[in-house]
């Protein structure tokens, strides 16, 4: 059944609605907690207008929330009444799977809301960096203007960058494939070297920013880096030929089933002057012979028509039996 225009309406709707929100790591109000460890999680102080896009609200100024609550689509968010302003502090208590209990508190600045919504990332097409030829892909990251007015601190990393690729901003927390740490300095011609031969691969933005008044916001965006000469997307492997007895035995051509009924003539008007031909050819049609290959022309493509009763198979648009 396709979908109506109403349907894909209510799920865009769905989808941006799932985007609505200050984006919530109830985790860091408990330092050191594991959230698998997590059974259930309260979240106090909710004032009016203020929700969360999962769990129970309670009605009384709380909301219960499950292990799996923390996963929903889109990430767990907090919404806030229009015109809401200024640092929210919610008490977070937390009960273990072994019944032990944990109380922490979460700062929320619903100003932080528009430096998700303005951040802009991108890894453009590769250019040549210098003279020497070498050759990066810029990574272009932007935020909204006025951001400063709300942000006391932010970090930067990117990780996915392969083993032999860098940066020519920010360090490298280890060795290897380690992420990449910058500060917002090291964004002013900021380029991605790869090594060569490296094929196509993923990497990830995590901006971690702290708000003036002690609010914590934690966002991603993925790009995709595709070297010249790589493939976007990997290519399953082919099917192995099958092995065994069976393998040995050539199959059978398909058959077509003819549906010219006699001798298999009949006569065709060839549509030059009306002129009539005696003929064996005809078509098949692929919705009643799904599974008949079609024949190939001389260059490769697909043909239409094909002789049936019997005769050399027969290519072009208006093929005649003489």
């Amino acid at each position: 059944m396709a979908d109506t225009p109403e349907t894909q309406d209510d799920r865009k709707a769905q989808i941006e609605d799932a985007k609505t929100g200050l984006p919530l790591d109830l985790m860091t109000a408990v330092p050191g907690l594991n959230p698998r460890d997590m059974s259930v999680l309260i979240v106090g102080g909710l004032g009016k207008g203020i929700t969360l896009n999962a769990g129970v609200d309670n009605g009384d100024g709380t909301a219960t929330l499950l292990e799996h609550d923390l996963t929903v689509p889109g990430g767990l968010r907090m919404r806030f009444p229009p015109g809401a302003s200024g640092p929210h502090a919610f008490a977070v208590t937390v009960i273990s799977s072994d019944g032990h209990v944990r109380t922490g508190s979460l700062t929320v600045e619903p100003g932080l809301a528009a430096l998700e919504s303005g951040l802009r990332f991108s890894i453009e097409a590769p250019v040549v960096l210098d003279d020497s030829g070498r050759v990066g892909f810029p990574v272009a990251i932007s935020f909204a203007r006025g951001m400063g007015k709300m942000v006391g601190d932010i970090t930067l990393s990117l990780a996915g960058v392969p083993a032999g690729g860098h940066l020519t901003g920010g360090v490298r927390d280890g060795d290897g494939d380690s992420p990449w740490r910058m500060k917002m300095d090291d964004l002013r011609d900021l380029s991605l070297i790869v090594p060569d031969g490296q094929g196509a691969f993923d990497v990830e933005l995590t901006v971690d920013v702290r708000g003036q008044s002690g609010g914590r916001l934690k966002l991603t965006r993925q790009a995709r880096v595709v070297p010249p000469g790589a493939c976007a997307q990997e290519m399953p492997p082919a099917a192995a030929p099958p092995t065994g007895p069976k393998s040995a035995k050539a199959a059978p051509p398909p058959q077509v089933s003819d549906w010219l009924t006699g001798n298999g003539i009949f006569t065709f008007a060839s549509g030059h002057g009306g002129d009539l031909f005696e003929g064996g050819y005809g078509w098949t049609d692929p919705a009643d012979a799904a599974d008949v290959a079609p024949p190939r022309r001389s260059d490769g493509s697909a043909g239409d028509l094909r002789l049936l009763a019997g005769g050399p198979v027969i290519d072009g648009p208006d093929p005649i039996v003489w």
